[in-house]
């Protein structure tokens, strides 16, 4: 990360059409949504699903 990654920020009156234009400028790795489909990332989305279902509390036995 620290050879390929930059960061900077802007403020805007109309953040989301900004990021969406970023977004599908960019291709950034880890997004998923505002994404074009072929550059998805499969291993991204499925470790954000386990993550996801990992921090929910379990569900009680029937």
């Amino acid at each position: 990360m620290h050879v390929h990654l930059r960061l900077t920020w802007a403020q805007d009156a109309e953040p989301n059409s900004v990021e969406a234009t970023l977004v599908r400028r960019l291709h950034p790795p880890l997004n998923v949504s505002g994404v074009d489909p072929e550059h998805v990332q499969a291993a991204v989305v499925a470790a954000k699903n386990a993550y996801n279902a990992s921090s929910r509390p379990p569900l009680p036995a029937v």
